[in-house]
């Protein structure tokens, strides 16, 4: 049983707020990064874009530890996605050949009357 579950009772509206502005700062973060290291693609003066990549030339998407992380994530999530669909296939396929221990039928059915 999860903390909820157990009567943990609803999460306060604060640590909703908490965690909604954690994952605001890591978006910004990471926007904020990819900008500064691929600078070029803003949009500002010929003489800047030029100064910056002769100051900076080893950085690109080799370089970029945002890039690097996303690129080396990227085949993970695809593997995962055959993984879980190839497990759901074998639960449906054993689930559909399954015969059941004892026939169901339906009937009409109530409850004997209660004992005094």
């Amino acid at each position: 049983m999860t903390q909820r579950e157990l009567g943990a009772g609803p999460r306060p509206i604060w640590l909703r707020v908490a965690a909604l502005l954690c994952v605001l700062l890591v978006g910004v973060a990471g926007i904020a990064q990819a900008a500064h290291i691929h600078g070029e693609w803003l949009p500002s003066s010929a003489t800047q874009v030029a100064a910056h990549t002769a100051l900076s030339p080893g950085l690109s998407e080799d370089a970029c530890p945002l890039c690097v992380a996303m690129h080396s994530a990227l085949p993970v999530t695809g593997f995962a996605v055959l993984l879980m669909a190839f497990v759901l296939e074998c639960n449906l396929l054993l689930v559909s050949t399954h015969k059941p221990r004892m026939l169901w039928y339906f009937a009409a059915f109530s409850r004997p009357p209660p004992h005094r």
